[in-house]
């Protein structure tokens, strides 16, 4: 498939869990075709055992739009994210757990939001003293970090591509990516998505208090070097003096556009 016709690229880190991507690859590879527009996914083995490495690599003979990046070394599902997001060629990055806990139907009510957003991530439902020890517990984050993203940690949101491109995941970061990408400017939101408690947890490492220091350091010390240009209120054309006719060894060059 050609690299510049991709619209969707899904995103599927994953460590020893290469049966529940073989169950969850039909129903995905079915919703992605209804959406009629060309796709790639790229499942980011996190170091598997062996016997889970064989078991991708014959799925990778199996479906012809599947990419499978293999990590050296055990990194967390953090860098296998920054890895698959670095490798996609689509307009449309989508990051999705592997195994059944986020339903593919939803992709599509993901992926409609980013008419008005540059990153949408799914928003859990919850009730009584969860909801309310949640709410406490992202006090921290909205002190420090101001945006106030519910569930950080799902791993299941859709982007623009240009929004999370050139974002590196230390292990365990990936939970504060939605505060990285509003700091380069880009509009982040989310929006409420079913979820069934099913599958293995996702190995990243254990949580650290240190992390959202982290995320806030890196927050304040990411700068743009983007530039505007002024232009003057009139035209004016600068033409050599008479007293110093230009010479056609010292001509200035000319420059034309290139067509897109």
């Amino acid at each position: 498939m050609d690299a510049t016709m991709i619209h969707y690229s899904i995103v599927i880190p994953q460590r020893d869990r290469g049966d529940e991507v073989r169950r969850q690859l039909p129903p995905l590879i079915g919703m992605l075709n209804r959406l009629r527009l060309p796709y790639e996914v790229l499942c980011v083995d996190d170091a598997s055992a062996t016997p889970t490495q064989q078991l991708l690599e014959k799925i990778l003979t199996e479906q012809p739009a599947m990419r499978l990046l293999v990590l050296d070394a055990p990194a967390g599902a953090s860098t296998a994210l920054a890895v698959g997001v670095a490798a996609a060629r689509g307009d449309i990055v989508i990051a999705l757990e592997a195994g059944q806990r986020y339903a593919v139907e939803q992709i599509p009510h993901l992926v409609a939001r980013l008419s008005r957003l540059d990153l949408v991530y799914a928003r859990r439902r919850l009730g009584g003293w969860q909801k309310f020890w949640h709410r406490v517990g992202r006090i921290p984050r909205a002190m420090l970090l101001g945006l106030d993203v519910r569930h950080p940690e799902c791993l299941f949101w859709a982007a623009r591509r240009e929004a999370v491109a050139g974002i590196h995941l230390s292990p365990g970061m990936r939970r504060y990516l939605p505060w990285l990408v509003a700091r380069r400017g880009f509009r982040v939101g989310d929006m409420y998505i079913d979820e069934a408690p099913v599958g293995q947890p996702v190995h990243d490492g254990r949580r650290n208090p240190l992390d959202l220091l982290t995320a806030w350091w890196l927050c304040r010390r990411w700068r743009s070097d983007a530039f505007h240009e002024v232009h003057a209120s009139r035209d004016i054309v600068a033409m050599p003096t008479a007293s110093a006719p230009a010479s056609p060894l010292h001509a200035e060059p000319s420059y034309r556009a290139k067509s897109a």
